[in-house]
């Protein structure tokens, strides 16, 4: 399993990629520790395809949120 966590608008994310024994890949992640999401309904071969698609959900959520309080 991968994982790739960063600072994005303010907010934590954490993302990870997980391919299982046939190759195929699913992801999931938190925003700011909590937030959990996952898909496991589309599967890809490619991890990297996989954490882009993950970063493209996660930052449409943070993009929707209100910023942090400082």
């Amino acid at each position: 399993m991968a994982n790739h966590s960063y600072e994005y608008k303010g907010h934590w994310i954490s993302i990870d990629v997980d391919c299982g024994a046939k190759g195929l890949c699913t992801w999931s992640y938190t925003i700011d520790g909590a937030q959990f999401t996952e898909n496991r309904d589309r599967r890809m071969t490619s991890e990297g395809a996989m954490l882009l698609e993950a970063k493209h959900s996660a930052e449409g959520v943070v993009d929707r949120m209100p910023a942090p309080e400082p």
